[in-house]
């Protein structure tokens, strides 16, 4: 039986319906929704308070970081960490170091007297 127009779109998108699509199809929401915030209400934001719109640009360089994450990220799945991969496994070495940076760099921004 062939099906033709309308139907074959209702077929098509059948597929779609399926919980572990919908699953997927909410994943990939969240994980392209701190883009969004981050990018979008964020600038907005500080804009409305005033901040002045090169320092606004210069946040704008957080997105590089979900921007090349094709590149990235195969080095995480394939690269070792020396020492803490050994300890952990790769993904909590990987989580672990990121962590670690993160913290040096928050504590950084803390000590600085920049506005």
């Amino acid at each position: 039986m062939k099906s033709t127009g309308f139907s074959g779109w209702l077929q098509a998108l059948h597929v779609y319906t399926h919980p572990r699509v919908l699953g997927m199809l909410s994943l990939g929401f969240s994980a392209g929704l701190p883009l969004l915030l981050i990018l979008g209400t964020l600038s907005f934001w500080l804009r409305e308070a005033g901040i002045d719109r090169t320092t606004i640009g210069h946040l704008s360089w957080i997105g590089l970081a979900y921007s090349f994450k094709w590149l990235w990220s195969p080095l995480v799945d394939r690269l070792s960490l020396p020492l803490l991969t050994q300890l952990l496994g790769r993904r909590r070495a990987w989580l672990l170091l990121s962590q670690i940076i993160i913290t040096g760099g928050i504590g950084g921004m803390a000590s600085t007297d920049r506005l």
